[in-house]
């Protein structure tokens, strides 16, 4: 096999070469998202972490005891409740998903095979609104040889 350029390389995975990365663009889009770092760390990872690290305290009615413990775990793990809830979700899960890929798999080949004969047999034509079609393969270059002789 012949060598890989870069572009092979980069569209297989690899990391781009460091003089590749232009470090205003990266600086760019560290900037563009840190707003959304920042408000999911903050709202989101704080809360979470505080939760984590409560689920590990003892609690009696009304007070939380900074003493760390598993008896919660093992009392969820334990509990009938929660492999009820968790076959629950699992069933609902599954009943959804198998309504959804019998509708959908129908619904498609309605579509697909009987509509669009239909639209054929009455005339409509296809316009750039409803179905936007991709330009064909290699038109930017016949449009650039085009331009380049007149």
């Amino acid at each position: 096999m012949g060598t890989l350029t870069t572009a092979h390389r980069l569209a297989a995975g690899a990391s781009a070469p460091a003089e590749l990365i232009d470090p205003k663009a990266e600086r760019a889009s560290w900037l563009q998202v840190a707003p959304l770092v920042l408000v999911l760390s903050l709202f989101f990872g704080l809360p979470m972490l505080v939760v984590l690290a409560v689920s590990f305290f003892d609690y009696d009615h009304a007070d939380v005891i900074p003493t760390f413990i598993l008896d919660n775990y093992v009392e969820l793990f334990q509990s009938e409740v929660t492999f009820r809830v968790y076959a629950s979700s699992l069933k609902f899960a599954l009943i959804v998903w198998a309504v959804t890929l019998v509708l959908g798999f129908n619904i498609a080949f309605f579509l697909v095979f009987h509509v669009r004969s239909l639209l054929r047999q009455i005339g409509a034509k296809r316009n750039s609104a409803t179905s936007p079609k991709p330009p064909p393969i290699g038109s930017g270059r016949l449009v650039r040889i085009t331009n380049s002789r007149g």
